[in-house]
């Protein structure tokens, strides 16, 4: 299994159609002559990583790199590339996916989504990628971390988010709910970039050991998170269709005995 990374300038490229058009360029009309010392020195970075050899650069001229993956390794050789192109503005297009990585204006933290991808930095548009990206359930949660024990994440069941953090002990980890996504990514990125205000917008709640979490959250549970924050801005409606949905999810799904509602005899003739 191969796939590429296109390698650009960020200020050369708006958008992930503009990186794949770039990229096809690339493979449709070769160019001879020097890169950019940007493209140069990051080209020159990755053929003296340690990535073996199945990270390969097949293409480089002054329109940037294509990198090539083959065999196992994707998600790993991905991380490399953003780490060996953060500090020189190009971005990543993983041609595969359609997915950007832009690292203008990023933070540095131990990035993980669910589906297996690690990434070394973070920007506040990874963060509404991954949150909504969040909503799917092969790919249930983002963690941003400093270290082992110093980290927040959020993951999502039904359309509720699960936010915790924890800093440094057990004793110091927390909990939250909150079905507004907007206020997941503004507490995320306000961790991530070191912005207080992220401790004091939800109601944090200590985790008890062996908290199940949001899978066995009550729907008061989570009413009473929604209706103590101070960034959610319920409204009437909102109010009410939230009480809804946590009244049905509160409520159990009766058990049908196959013998009561089994026609009798006479009636079955």
């Amino acid at each position: 299994m191969s796939c590429d990374f296109g390698v650009a300038p960020a200020a050369d490229v708006d958008n992930a159609l503009d990186a794949l058009e770039r990229y096809r360029q690339m493979w449709a009309h070769p160019r001879s002559g020097a890169v950019s010392p940007v493209v140069g020195d990051f080209v020159a970075a990755v053929n003296s990583h340690d990535n073996g050899d199945d990270l390969v650069v097949t293409i480089a001229d002054s329109r940037g790199a294509v990198l090539r993956v083959e065999g196992p390794g994707r998600n790993r050789h991905l991380h490399t590339v953003l780490e060996l192109s953060k500090q020189r503005d190009l971005v990543v297009l993983d041609v595969q996916t359609g997915h950007l990585y832009d690292p203008r204006g990023h933070v540095d933290a131990m990035v993980t989504v669910g589906d297996g991808r690690t990434l070394p930095y973070l920007t506040a548009a990874l963060v509404e990628d991954f949150v909504v990206a969040g909503t799917d359930p092969d790919d249930p949660f983002l963690v941003v971390a400093r270290d082992d024990d110093t980290y927040i994440g959020a993951r999502r069941h039904e359309w509720v988010y699960e936010l915790e953090h924890r800093a440094g002990s057990t004793a110091e980890h927390f909990r939250v709910y909150t079905t507004m996504h907007t206020v997941v990514r503004a507490v995320i990125w306000a961790w991530a970039t070191g912005d207080p205000s992220w401790s004091v917008a939800l109601p944090w709640r200590r985790v008890d050991p062996g908290s199940p979490g949001i899978e066995a959250a009550s729907g008061a549970e989570i009413l009473l998170d929604e209706l103590s924050s101070m960034a959610t801005g319920l409204t009437v409606d909102r109010l009410a269709l939230l009480d809804t949905f946590l009244s049905a999810r509160d409520t159990p799904v009766p058990m049908l005995d196959p013998n009561r509602h089994r026609p009798d005899d006479e009636a079955a003739q």
